[in-house]
């Protein structure tokens, strides 16, 4: 009787005896071998190269170990070192060109052939999968534990559920006693959390030397965890002790706003926002909210400076104009805010100089800056007085034209007009309010606030092709935008 089994891809074959053993005990040169044919083929004796004794094949004298045939170079790549893929019959192969000495095979998921594969069995069936479609090949999220794992559908719900959860349903926690899926372990995901949020509190309170700082760290752990859950303080908890250890080799207790403000600013205090929020809530610091605009002021002030991509004479032209307005701020003159925006109007017209490769503004750079950013006409006005009283240039910034500014602000709301057709052809509900109150600008000339007062408060009169609206004794008609998107 033979000992080839049913299916000939089950068992590979000896190539001594021929025979299809449950274990290969060694591949060697493209040739396998059971562990009859090993012990009668592969003898103990001295290696030719390093003279150690290993079992080598006794028909091959010239077969060297292992260890120094690893150490022979890639016969494809012609690289020593790396780590070993396959002994091939003509030399080792390394991990990187294993994958070329594959035959390639038609993936059964997405129909393409490949190098890279595995063998995984789907249904009962073994099937090729590429390495492009093994997450997708029966595997998943649970449904019921969250774990990604192999699935299969429930017959109840039809979703992917786990060999686990489907067999077993729930489990009882250890700790709890609450039942939760089975396929999440042996306590539930609360339980779970509030070990690993104990377990790091614990280790990060080494970090901290009075005990003071300790019970703090202690007080917040537990706040954040009433606050945001286990998980999520679990899950963040070590971010803010840096910030605490920080306080307490700075001060050993717990510092005013004034003195936290002056040592990190700001911006570096709303990155710890949690921690804050918990000196707040345990009454430990107290805000003072023009502290804080100030100083989130200068930081803006700062900011822009630095990002500035100016010349060295036009940043010390920038630098000089700032000290100015510092000392009228110290005056009481003029207030952080008011400098911030000087500033940035300063800084962008030193950008826009810079992008036409001038070091000092021109006349034709005012006038196109201005006309490319109406906006900042105002705060313009202060850096180019400061300018022509430096005697470093001489600048003007004349009044705008009444009717360019006009057709400009035609041409904007026709554009936003254009906007509301589209989003009606795509179904949008409230562009139909958007056309009424830009219609009635751009038709008549209304100011915003009055035409949102009409389109709100008071319901147009349906006229023929129209809308009619009365304001201040005058009969305002717009089109109606139904008819208009037919038209």
């Amino acid at each position: 009787m033979s000992d080839r089994p049913n299916s000939s891809a089950a068992r590979p074959e000896c190539s001594e005896c021929g025979k299809y053993p449950k274990v290969l005990h060694r591949r060697y040169k493209g040739n396998t071998y059971c562990q009859a044919c090993y012990q009668r083929i592969f003898r103990h004796r001295l290696c030719p190269e390093c003279n150690e004794i290993a079992r080598l094949p006794i028909h091959l004298p010239q077969a060297i170990c292992s260890q120094c045939e690893s150490k022979r170079p890639c016969i494809r790549c012609g690289v020593s070192g790396n780590k070993l893929g396959k002994y091939h019959e003509r030399g080792p192969v390394c991990n990187k060109c294993y994958p070329y000495f594959i035959e390639p095979e038609k993936c059964s998921l997405c129909g393409k052939v490949s190098r890279k594969y595995r063998r995984e069995q789907l249904a009962g069936i073994v099937t090729t999968i590429c390495f492009k479609c093994t997450p997708a090949a029966g595997k998943g999220t649970c449904s019921r534990c969250h774990r990604y794992r192999k699935l299969t559908v429930d017959s109840v719900s039809g979703k992917g559920i786990c060999q686990r959860c489907r067999d077993e349903g729930c489990r009882q926690c250890e700790l709890c006693h609450q039942l939760f899926p089975a396929g999440y372990g042996k306590v539930c995901e609360q339980c779970y959390w509030l070990g690993v949020l104990g377990q790091r509190t614990a280790i990060t309170l080494h970090l901290f030397k009075t005990s003071l700082f300790k019970e703090h760290f202690t007080s917040f752990s537990k706040w954040l965890c009433d606050r945001r859950g286990p998980a999520v303080a679990a899950m963040a908890v070590n971010k803010y002790a840096s910030f605490l250890q920080t306080i307490e080799s700075e001060w050993r207790q717990i510092p005013s706003y004034e003195q936290l403000v002056k040592h990190f600013s700001v911006a570096k205090i709303r990155r710890h926002k949690r921690l804050f929020d918990w000196l707040l809530d345990t009454k430990l610091v107290a805000v003072d909210s023009e502290l804080k605009k100030e100083n989130a002021e200068q930081n803006q002030i700062l900011q822009i400076l630095r990002n500035a991509k100016v010349s060295p004479q036009m940043g010390l032209v920038i630098g000089s104009f700032l000290e100015k307005l510092m000392l009228q701020n110290q005056n009481g003159q003029l207030s952080l805010r008011t400098i911030r925006l000087y500033i940035r109007t300063a800084t962008s017209l030193a950008n826009h100089c810079a992008i036409k490769k001038h070091t000092l503004p021109t006349q034709s750079d005012i006038d196109s800056f201005l006309e490319a950013f109406p906006g900042h006409r105002a705060s313009a006005y202060r850096f180019v007085t400061y300018l022509r009283a430096k005697a470093i240039c001489c600048l003007w910034i004349g009044k705008p034209s009444r009717a360019v500014a006009k057709s400009k602000h035609e041409a904007k709301l026709k554009k936003r007009l254009f906007m509301c057709l589209s989003k009606l052809k795509r179904g949008v509900s409230h562009a139909k309010i958007d056309w009424k109150y830009w219609a009635l600008q751009y038709f008549h000339g209304i100011d915003p606030k009055s035409s949102r007062k009409l389109v709100q408060s008071i319901t147009g009169i349906v006229d023929g092709e129209g809308v009619l609206y009365i304001h201040m004794g005058k009969k305002l008609w717009i089109p109606n935008v139904d008819i208009s998107i037919v038209a």
